[in-house]
Formats: structure tokens, C-alpha cells, sequence
């Protein structure tokens, strides 16, 4: 077990002036703790490996890598798909990296601990590194769009790569400082950036966005929209940016008044994601209730909004998650709503079994 080997061999890592175990505590098993104090434990080891200005060479050695090439926005997947139709994330270990034109304690950002307790690291390509073929050839895998890989893997790895795609375009972008414009020296496994002139701390920035799937009182229709850039078909919840000094709640009320002029009376919270494309965004979503139906179309980025049953809703979700994308494309005259992998998605599938049972 990767922890438990840093621990019975005393690894350790620097975090400001004093050496500090990665964990406090060993054990022979992480099944003689309960699942709960193991998260605690795994979670405050990310954290002090996020931390670190030093790190054992062991961390990159026992760890495991996924490639992207966040210039052309693609992630290497096994060349396999699951019984389900699912692509799969290609780890790769450390030694897979020696030959082939990475520079992995430069370039790599660290991503987790797994349940297997082994670190994983996301790895960017260079222009250094082998060709697109070459890769998928030694690795026994094949690149993929990024954004088609966050409806295609399961909801667990799309998260993954919606981190190490944010990670790595912050950590190739962010190189300057936003208070004096001085130089960003990169903290070894790139969760934050010191300035070599005034000395502050930057972090990741992330993009917050309310997202909402809109219904009746009675629950009984759900009012979904489109812009003009959708492909034919394609019906979403509104959704729109948090701005400066707005709450969700906030956001979520003003977007609906906007979009499609009616007024929310009661807003239930459903969850949130982290989204990658095109930028770090996270999706907070939630079901509103409003009195009113008459929609008003108010800005010009919506081209169409209405409101559909529950038996056009499911519809849509079946259509979307039995078809793919370009057989459901060739009839334009079918609905659909975004596949599964977007929270988008997910509060429609919600809304459906709570209300309707379907």
C-alpha cells in the first residue's frame, strides 16, 4: 500500500520549516478503521502533499499518471469500452514516463490518493514528448476529445478529468502576478503559485454558475430552454454566471427573470459539479417552482424555451442515454437533453423520480 509504505519507511515531506509525517499514525490495514476516519486521514494527507515545497521522489515513483494534451483537448483512454459503453481513464506508472519526453516532477500536477492509496498525477504533453500515435501505441490506448470524455466515462472519472484539465491549463496560464506582476514561482505538484517579488499565495481560481431546471407548482411540466449555438434537439436548464455579490439564490431568481420573465417563489438545493469546458467552472443546481407559466423570452441567448411533460422529459433522458449523439442528431425533430456525465442531466432524472416516479 503506497501511504502505508510512506509511513513504515518514515517519508516525509517539507511544509514551511518542519518535516512533518505525511500521516500521523500508521496501521497494518485500513480495514481495521472505520471507512469514515480513513477518508479524514486520506483527505489530510492530499493536503499536506498539496502543501509541500518538498516531496520524496517516492511520490512520483509509486504514483500513477494520466495524460492530456490540454492544447488540442484531449485525455488518453483505454482503448476498451466497458460492457456499458464507457470509455476508461489510462493510468500509466511512473516508469512509462522515463523514455518518453516527460519531465514529470516539472510538469505533472497531483490530482488524489486512490483507494488503493497510490498518488495520481495528471501529465501534460510537450513538444518534447512523442507523437499522439506513438503514445497510444506504447500505452495500448487512444486520445479522445476531452469534452466528448466528460459524457463518456463515469461520473467519477469525468470529475477527474475536469480537475487535471483545470490544474494544467492554471498551472501553463497563470504565470504572472495579479498584484505587482511579478514573476509565479509553481509549488512542486502545482495546487498553488508563490510571487517571487511580493511573496503572495495564488490558488486555482474557480468560476461559479446556477444552473436550474425550472417547474410548475404542481410539478406537473418542466420548462427547459435552448440557444441558438445547440445542436437541433437539444433542450437544457437555464443556467448563467454568479455575479459579484449575488448568493445562489440570488443568481438562480435574477437568471429566471431574465431568460424567461417569470418569477421564482420557492427554490429546492440538488447539487453541484465541477466543469472543465471552457473554463473552471462549478455547477451549483437546484429545482425552482414558480407561479406563473406564461415564459417571455428576454435575452438574446435563449432561441427558444418551453415547457414539456414528464412523458417528453423521459423521453428525451431514454432517447439520450440508449443513442449516440449523431444518430440522435440525424433527426432534428426529436428532443433531447444533455447526455449523462452534466448535472444538467442529473437534476432532470432527479426531478422525474421524485415527482413522477419514472
Amino acid at each position: 500500500m503506497y501511504i502505508l509504505s510512506v509511513i513504515r519507511n518514515r517519508c516525509s515531506c517539507v511544509v514551511g520549516t518542519s518535516r512533518t509525517n505525511i500521516i500521523s499514525k500508521s496501521w497494518s490495514s485500513s480495514f481495521l478503521f472505520p471507512k469514515n476516519e480513513l477518508y479524514v486521514r486520506t483527505v489530510r494527507a492530499q493536503q499536506r502533499i498539496k502543501q509541500a515545497t518538498e516531496c520524496p521522489s517516492k511520490f512520483y515513483a509509486d504514483g500513477q499518471y494520466l495524460v492530456l494534451d490540454i492544447k488540442k483537448d484531449l485525455v488518453l483512454v483505454n482503448e476498451k469500452r466497458t460492457n456499458d459503453n464507457l470509455h476508461t481513464l489510462l493510468w500509466r506508472p511512473y516508469s512509462d514516463f522515463t523514455s518518453s519526453g516527460f519531465n514529470v516532477t516539472e510538469d505533472a500536477v497531483f490530482l488524489s490518493i486512490n483507494d488503493d492509496e497510490k498518488t495520481q498525477f495528471a501529465v501534460p504533453l510537450s513538444s518534447s514528448t512523442e507523437k499522439h500515435a506513438d503514445l497510444e501505441t506504447k500505452f495500448n490506448g487512444r486520445f479522445v476529445p476531452l469534452r466528448k470524455s466528460l459524457f463518456t466515462l463515469s461520473i467519477a472519472e469525468s470529475v477527474v478529468v475536469s480537475q487535471s484539465y483545470s490544474l494544467l491549463q492554471w498551472k501553463r496560464r497563470f504565470n504572472f502576478c495579479p498584484s505587482c506582476g511579478g514573476c509565479l514561482t509553481q509549488h512542486v505538484v502545482g495546487a498553488q503559485k508563490v510571487c517571487s517579488s511580493c511573496n503572495e499565495t495564488h490558488y486555482p481560481n474557480i468560476t461559479p454558475v446556477g444552473i436550474v431546471l425550472v417547474t410548475n407548482e404542481d410539478h406537473s411540466k418542466a420548462l427547459l430552454v435552448r440557444q441558438p449555438m445547440f445542436p437541433a434537439g437539444l433542450y437544457t436548464c437555464i443556467a448563467g454566471f454568479v455575479e459579484v455579490g449575488e448568493s445562489i439564490e440570488e443568481n438562480i431568481r435574477r437568471e429566471v427573470a431574465e431568460e424567461v420573465g417569470l418569477a421564482v417563489h420557492k427554490l429546492d438545493y440538488f447539487g453541484s459539479q465541477h466543469w472543465a469546458i471552457p473554463g473552471s467552472r462549478l455547477m451549483v443546481a437546484c429545482i425552482a417552482t414558480v407561479h406563473d407559466e406564461e415564459v417571455d423570452i428576454g435575452c438574446d441567448e435563449l432561441e427558444d424555451a418551453k415547457w414539456f411533460t414528464p412523458q417528453q422529459v423521459l423521453d428525451a433522458v431514454e432517447r439520450v442515454t440508449s443513442q449516440s449523439t449523431k444518430v440522435i442528431m440525424s433527426d432534428p425533430s426529436q428532443l433531447w437533453v444533455p447526455p449523462r456525465g452534466a448535472i444538467a442531466h442529473n437534476v432532470i432524472k432527479y426531478w422525474l423520480k421524485k415527482y413522477h416516479s419514472m
